[in-house]
């Protein structure tokens, strides 16, 4: 969560992602899993759309991943982290 107390350095590191829904729709989300810091974590993350591709955010490295999202509306994420990203998943609505 991003608030007033979030260090200048990484807020100079973030990135948006903006889908605009009501002309695009997410139909891919992707990204590679790998060892860092000696702890296997989320190393790279991508977001595609009909119309956009957003990423990778981090550096691909380690084993790929990708989530399809087809005959079924994107909700939203869950996961779990520590000083990384260690897991992520996905939350789908069937169309």
């Amino acid at each position: 969560m991003v608030n007033a107390s979030t260090p200048s350095a990484l807020l100079a590191k973030m990135k948006m992602v903006n889908i605009d829904i009501d002309v695009e729709e997410l139909n891919c989300i992707s990204g590679t899993i790998g060892w860092f810091d000696s702890k296997v974590v989320v190393t790279s993350l991508s977001f595609s759309t009909d119309v956009n591709k957003f990423g990778p955010f981090g550096t691909e490295n380690g084993t790929h991943f990708s989530v399809p999202i087809s005959k079924a509306r994107f909700a939203g994420f869950y996961g779990r982290c520590s000083d990384y990203i260690d897991a992520i998943g996905v939350y789908l609505n069937p169309t």
